[in-house]
């Protein structure tokens, strides 16, 4: 095995279960995954678009992993949605962290959502400026849930999510 590159075959991998996931967590509607970089992707789906990764941590088996994503959609784009692989506690805090800046999210069953607008803008400023997120609640027994993402690939999958509900939104009015 002289000359072979450990870590460009293993940062293959990663992109390849990375990839793998995406389509096996996905819903059953329409999606295409327009670009991965790093552990994020941009998807294009039949409503919409994404930018999304995967929690670092999988999911028990049989539960969907931890997801994070930033949707562009016909009512509100940009909104953040955070996902847990289980339910949290009713009533408590779900808070995203991005390096070391906390937002505190709208939160139901196992999603978080962002607040609006303003929220919105200075998390996907935070988001491109890369590094680690984390968004963190309590489960229903009391203990503390935590997912970590990863950034790289981050600005470049929401963008690309921007511009692929660019597209779809002029493609819609044009109609």
């Amino acid at each position: 095995m002289a000359g072979l590159n450990i870590s460009f075959y293993y940062g293959s991998m990663v992109r390849f279960l990375v990839l793998a996931l995406f389509f096996i967590a996905m819903p059953v509607m329409a999606a295409e995954i327009i670009i991965a970089d790093g552990r994020w992707a941009a998807i294009r789906r039949d409503n919409g678009c994404e930018a999304a990764a995967l929690a670092l941590r999988p999911a028990a088996q049989g539960r969907e992993p931890g997801r994070l994503s930033i949707v562009f959609a016909p009512k509100r784009s940009g909104e953040l949605v955070a996902s847990f692989s289980r339910p949290v506690r009713p009533g408590s805090s779900l808070i995203l962290t991005i390096n070391d800046q906390p937002f505190l999210l709208i939160g139901s069953g196992d999603r978080g959502w962002s607040r609006g607008p303003a929220q919105e803008a200075a998390i996907m400023t935070a988001l491109r400026r890369g590094g680690w997120a984390r968004v963190e609640s309590s489960s229903p027994q009391g203990g503390r849930m935590i997912d970590h993402y990863e950034l790289v690939g981050a600005a470049r999958a929401i963008d690309a999510a921007a511009l692929c509900w660019a597209v779809l939104a002029n493609q819609a009015k044009n109609r």
